[in-house]
């Protein structure tokens, strides 16, 4: 077992948590790695740290989910959708914002196409095969949950999670950093500086970013989702929110140098794993922090 570094979450004991959990179910996460399934290793040690931090303090953490591959599937104010009119929500996938909406947490504007989601897919890049559409999303349960503390739905929805298609590692912290927001589209996060609670997300991935992105000019290529993964950690981080990344057997050094630049700390908030076991001692980090400084303040 080896995992690179070891994690701290500096925060006074009155304080309490929000942690996004924005985690890869692209296709790869289906193969094995030291013997088990990637994804069934990431699920148990999300599933671990969710229950014991309930089972210490269940009111003072909350928890989202962002399951994300080439699409994220979630639900959505009809005004924030590109095409929607009326009233009421919209539930479907979608890709990024276009550029450099697609880099902040600000709320669409309802006026501006481009500050919405739900443009059309990107065309797979040179080479690759079709990346696969929508369908899949629902019944693999990969569902954006907002920020809650109904502990058993988040444990619930990891259990019945499965892995399909392609890697949008820029659109998983995009959505994770909507949700820590206090802005809309979901605004269950408290206000930025609130000096009661910490923001956490924590980010898994397996491999490199493969799908388009948009970036400026009206560019969408797969480099244009890397240089936004790496606007996106830089803009979280300037918010306050506490950005832990761990590559789980990612064999592509340059997303590996990415998730190191994008953790908080990279002494102390970088994770590589090369197997299940890495994973869960990563997660076991996570949780004894935050256990420790946290949830152990009733």
């Amino acid at each position: 077992m080896n995992v690179e570094v070891q994690s701290q979450v500096n925060i006074p004991v009155d304080k309490k948590a929000e942690i996004v959990l924005v985690l890869d179910y692209s296709g790869s996460m289906k193969e094995t790695s030291g013997g088990e399934v990637k994804y069934k290793a990431m699920r148990k040690a999300a599933k671990k740290l969710v229950a014991d931090l309930e089972a210490a303090n269940p009111d003072s953490v909350k928890f989202g989910l962002v399951p994300f591959s080439h699409h994220v599937w979630v639900t959505l104010p009809k005004q924030y959708v590109v095409g929607q009119t009326g009233l009421g929500n919209w539930t479907g996938c979608t890709q990024d914002r276009m550029n450099p909406y697609n880099l902040t947490d600000e709320t669409p504007n309802i006026g501006i196409d481009e500050s919405k989601w739900g443009h059309p897919q990107a065309p797979p890049p040179p080479g690759d095969g079709p990346h696969g559409g929508c369908a899949a999303y629902a019944p693999n349960k990969l569902i954006v949950r907002p920020l809650t503390n109904d502990f058993w739905s988040v444990k619930d929805q990891l259990d019945r999670m499965l892995p399909y298609a392609y890697t949008h590692i820029a659109l998983g912290v995009e959505f994770g950093f909507h949700l820590l927001s206090p802005n809309a589209p979901f605004g269950q996060g408290v206000s930025y500086g609130d000096a009661n609670t910490e923001k956490i997300m924590v980010v898994l991935t397996d491999g490199r970013q493969t799908e388009r992105s948009f970036g400026p000019g009206g560019s969408r290529e797969v480099a244009d989702g890397e240089r936004n993964l790496e606007a996106l950690c830089d803009a979280a981080k300037a918010k306050g929110i506490t950005m832990m990344t761990i590559a789980f057997d990612l064999r592509d050094d340059a997303t590996k140098d990415r998730l190191r630049d994008c953790s908080t700390d990279p002494a102390r908030h970088f994770f590589v794993a090369e197997d299940g076991g890495d994973v869960a001692s990563a997660f076991e980090s996570i949780r004894n922090e935050i256990t420790a400084q946290v949830v152990l303040s009733r």
